[in-house]
Parts: C-alpha cells; structure tokens; sequence
C-alpha cells in the first residue's frame, strides 16, 4: 500500500525536496536538531564538498559542521518557525562561528539559551558542554531572550533538567534581555548575561569599565603561538601504519637530554637544539624548565648542513612525507610545520601562556624558550608600556573575571589562544605610574626564580601577599 511505502529508510539521502517528500512548498513550522559536531581538522574532505554545495556561503574557516545545520534550518524553516537545537556550547564565542552569529542576529529571534556547562548531558561524551538554543525565524530587536548558565557537575538525571529548564533550579542562574544586548562587537559574541552598558550587574558593569577604558592587548604587544611541530614523539598509530627502525615514544622532533647525547651530535649542530616547554610548564610569574629538547628546523634551511640530525631525522623520513601530504602543502620533509619568526623565542623577555587552563596564568622569562602552538608568547610591541606592568595586571583576579566572562571558555576552563588574548583591555598609563606594579612584580619573580619556590610555603605565601597587593593596585588603576 501506498502508506507503507518508506523509500528512504533510515538511510542518507543526497538531495532534499521538502514539496516532494512532505507536500511542504512554504517552510516548516518546527526544526529539532541533534545535529554531528564535527570539526574541518582531519576532516577536510567533508567540508570541501559542502564548500562546494549549496550551502558554500556558510563557509567560515575553523567552524564545526554543526554551524551549516543551524544556517539550513533558517534557511528550511518559514517567518515565525521554531528552532529547536542541542549542540556544543563553543559557537557562543568560538573565532570561527562569527558567520553563525551574524546570521542569527540578522534573520532569528534568540528565545532560550541554556548552557548546561560542565553538566554532562550525554554519557557517550565525556569532555563535551552543551547548549539548548531556541530560536524563532524572524527578526525583532525588542524581543526578550532567556537565558539560563548552570552551575551544576556531573552527570544531568531528568529531575535536575526538569528544574533547570523550569527556572526552578538554584544552582542555576537566570537571566532576561532584549536580543540587541545579547550580542557584543563586531563579533557578535553571544552573552548569555546580556552586554548593554548600562547593566545592573555589578560583574559588567566593572567589566564594561575595564574595556571602555583600556586599549586591545594586540595593539601593545605581540601576540603569538609556538612552533607548529610536525611530530613530536612517535604514537602507537605511527608503530602500527609504518615500519622502520623506530619504537613508540622515540623522540622525533623532540628529544630528551639522554636522547641528544646518544645521537652524539656534532657540537656545530646543537645551534638548532633549542630548550622545549609544554604548556604544563607555565605557571603564574614563572616556567618550570625541562630536559627536553626541539629540533629547530626550518623551511629554508639546508638539512645537509645538519648530517647528525639528518641521519636521526632519516628514521622518520616515510611518516614526515605522509605528515606533509596530509597538511597538503609542499614544504620539505626535515622541517616543522610552521616553525614561527626565532624572535619570538628568543625575545630577551616574554609572557608565556598556555592554550587551556582553569584560571589566569601568565607565565614570564628572560631566557630562550621553545614550544609547540599550544603556548602563547606576548612580547614587547609598544615600548612605552613594559611587559612586567601587563604580566601583573594579566594574573590579577580581575583580570580573571574578564577572562571567565569575556572572553572564551570549554566549560570552566579558558582558552587562551590568540583571539581572546588579543581582546584583553590594556589601560595605558604613563611609565611612571607603572612602577609600582613593576616593583610588585619584581619581587614575585625574586620568589618565583627560586628552584624550591614549588614545595616551599613560607615563599608561595610570601607571593599570595604580593598577588593581593597587585589585586588592590589593579582593581583601583
């Protein structure tokens, strides 16, 4: 019978046809998605067809393919649709949802958005904080959103979604504004505590303070990310897809001091044998220095000027080639990836900052210092301002509060990598009125400099009296 007829299953179709599937001709009245949250990184052949397809103007480098689904279910949906999705909670502020956010500003009514945070909703995924965005299809800027930021840990049983999403919940908090506060800058950076100036919440209002009178990071300083390392180490994936005289965890472009002696490398090589940190490494004020070692290879060096390294390297030649292939680009198969301007780690100071961390730390050196992209450098730019006021004033606890609320996060934790470092507010002051804070911080790294400061009390208390200090100093700049 005609009723029974099911052509497609539950099998992918490659083309839609709303007229010819569902008698739809004038746009659906409800969309629901759970859409897949699939990043463009090892999946670049996904999105080159999708680039290639309908939907190529939802384009934006960095996105997750779950952003196309959003964009197609306004598209799909007619004037007054709802839109019901549970996703990632990234696309609030991620860099490479900005699109995302335009779109929903342009042609939705932001009804309800709930982040559930660190509360996991789905135990198939363990480190994922999700959102439940609802919009309707059409545009009016006086329109009120609710808004709704958990609190709560662990695992969500129904009664506790049940007392979130019925405002009943107290360790969540709740929030109503217009749609034109929810959306902040050029960005359209979505804040689910509303971002219009003249707030009653005592947090914006000193956060709305701190930017109006400060100027951006990048403006003052430079701002980058270590060195792309094609390799590090060898992985269990490497053992298994390659054969060659090598064994899980043998140092490829990073080695151990053990490691560099028994390769007995020429005393002329060891100029490219540069000290590595990992951004576990990084602490407040100071760097924990390590055995390790990176080889500091570039595109245009000359790898026969290296026979030491090149015989050490030549182990590893098959993978670095399919490595290259895979990045699809045609650089040679002895150098890093993206191995940086030497500048950068070699600046005779720099803060130092690891990609992800649970609070503000910014770490300082005045040494060499190498690293993957998951650490960030920020350098001298503007020589007016000195890069121990900005370390003092990036550790202090409102310097906390404008990470945590403004900038980006994966749950409770922040991301520090160059779009949300760039945006810090800076207030610019005469050299003279940064003395005090440099005085401050020169006795911290007096401590921090110390090899027992880690396991010595009385000197981490000495420093939590001085980070007060900085506090005060901060807070009344």
């Amino acid at each position: 019978m005609l009723s029974e007829w099911e052509p497609f299953s539950n099998k992918q179709c490659e083309w839609f046809d709303p007229k010819w599937m569902f008698g739809v001709t004038d746009g659906f009245d409800i969309v629901i998605a759970n859409p897949p949250y699939l990043g463009e990184k090892g999946h670049k052949e996904i999105f080159r067809q999708i680039k290639q397809g309908t939907l190529k103007e939802y384009y934006q480098g960095k996105m997750d393919i779950f952003y196309f689904f959003f964009h197609l279910s306004i598209d799909l949906g007619n004037t007054g649709s709802q839109i019901a999705f549970i996703t990632t909670n990234y696309y609030s502020t991620a860099t490479g949802a900005s699109k995302l956010r335009r779109d929903f500003k342009k042609r939705t009514i932001i009804r309800k958005l709930v982040n559930f945070n660190e509360l996991k909703i789905f135990e198939s995924a363990q480190g994922q904080h999700n959102m439940l965005t609802i919009l309707s299809k059409g545009q009016d800027d006086n329109a009120m959103a609710e808004t709704c930021i958990t609190k709560r840990n662990g695992y969500a049983t129904p009664q506790a979604l049940q007392n979130i999403l019925s405002c009943q919940d107290d360790q969540t908090s709740y929030n109503q504004g217009l749609q034109k506060d929810l959306y902040d800058g050029e960005e359209c950076y979505l804040r689910l505590t509303g971002s219009k100036e003249d707030t009653q919440d005592p947090v914006d209002r000193i956060l709305n303070k701190v930017k109006l009178q400060g100027i951006e990071l990048s403006e003052l300083c430079n701002i980058n990310a270590g060195a792309d390392v094609t390799i590090s180490k060898i992985t269990n994936k490497h053992v298994s897809n390659f054969d060659g005289d090598f064994e899980f965890n043998d140092g490829v472009f990073v080695l151990g001091e053990d490691q560099i002696r028994e390769l007995k490398i020429p005393n002329k090589e060891l100029k490219i044998v540069k000290p590595f940190i990992k951004n576990s490494n990084i602490n407040k004020y100071f760097v924990s220095f390590t055995k390790e070692r990176l080889l500091y290879l570039r595109w245009e060096d000359n790898i026969d000027d290296y026979p030491g390294i090149k015989k050490h390297l030549a182990r590893f030649k098959e993978i670095l080639e399919d490595q290259a292939n895979r990045y699809e680009e045609n650089y040679p198969w002895f150098a890093l990836h993206r191995p940086r301007e030497q500048f950068i780690f070699e600046a005779p100071e720099k803060i130092l900052v690891p990609y992800r961390c649970k609070t503000n730390v910014f770490g300082y050196s005045v040494v060499p210092l190498y690293s993957s992209r998951d650490v960030f450098f920020i350098t001298e730019k503007d020589k007016s301002v000195k890069l121990q006021f900005v370390l003092a004033l990036l550790n202090s606890r409102l310097y906390y509060l404008w990470l945590y609320y403004r900038g980006k996060r994966k749950g409770e934790s922040l991301e520090l990598y160059w779009k949300p470092l760039s945006e810090i507010p800076i207030k610019k002051i005469s050299k003279l009125d940064q003395k005090p804070f440099i005085s401050v911080t020169d006795k911290i790294l007096a401590i921090t400099k110390d090899e027992d400061y880690p396991y010595n009390p009385d000197k981490q208390a000495k420093v939590k009296e001085f980070e007060r200090q900085i506090d005060k100093m901060v807070y009344e700049l």
